[in-house]
């Protein structure tokens, strides 16, 4: 491996609290691969098989309605990592990854990740904060997806309540407040996908909010098991 992959692992956050001997199994594991711009990465459907960083470049995570078409759903660029979720929940992804420009990428086997979430109780940590701030986001993502098109429905306001009772009450209730967002998150994907009123969301709006809602549901899911 090169200089440049490992300084990559070494400055990596979630690399701050291991030992050295789990900085060397990482760096013995991964592999890094070159992507070309508009390369696909990850098709969606796949199942996860490596946890994705950065070291050049970006990529595009897309939401892919049935009928095939596409709406950017985020983009990681150089020094993120991608695929947590994705590796917790062990089913196929509900996204497609693809190089936004020409890109290098560390890939980490998805063995590794799991034997540093158990050996690590520092990684496990980042794991978790990791996942409440990849809810937050796409709880604001949902938000902003219903403004565009009516008026934010019941589903919508239960989940910012539940939200916010879980950035407020602390670790004591935790749980409590994932489980009230969860069933949150399924009250508006059933509205989202039956709604009451004439507005009606886009194909590209539809899969982007099915996309997030999804996503969010996952993160609160593995942050409630970890």
């Amino acid at each position: 491996m090169s200089i440049d992959f490992s300084q990559f692992i070494d400055t990596a956050a979630w690399s701050a609290g291991l030992s050295d001997e789990q900085l060397d199994r990482v760096k013995q594991d991964a592999s890094v691969q070159r992507y070309l711009a508009g390369e696909v990465v990850c098709q969606r459907g796949s199942t996860p098989q490596h946890w994705l960083g950065v070291i050049e470049g970006a990529l595009r995570i897309d939401a892919v309605g049935d009928d095939g078409r596409r709406v950017a759903f985020s983009s990681v660029f150089c020094g993120g990592w991608l695929g947590v979720g994705a590796i917790l929940n062990r089913q196929p992804g509900p996204y497609a990854v693809s190089a936004a420009r020409a890109s290098l990428v560390v890939l980490v086997p998805l063995a590794t990740f799991q034997w540093l979430l158990d050996d690590s109780r520092q990684f496990s940590r980042w794991v978790i904060d990791q996942l409440n701030v990849r809810l937050d986001q796409d709880l604001a993502l949902i938000e902003n997806l219903l403004l565009c098109y009516g008026e934010p429905r019941s589903g919508w306001q239960e989940v910012t309540s539940s939200f916010q009772s879980l950035a407020q009450e602390g670790e004591l209730k935790k749980d409590q407040a994932l489980m009230q967002c969860i069933k949150a998150i399924s009250m508006m994907r059933n509205q989202i996908l039956q709604p009451s009123d004439s507005s009606q969301p886009t194909g590209e709006t539809m899969a982007a909010l099915l996309c997030a809602a999804g996503e969010a549901e996952a993160s609160a899911w593995n942050a409630l098991r970890l």
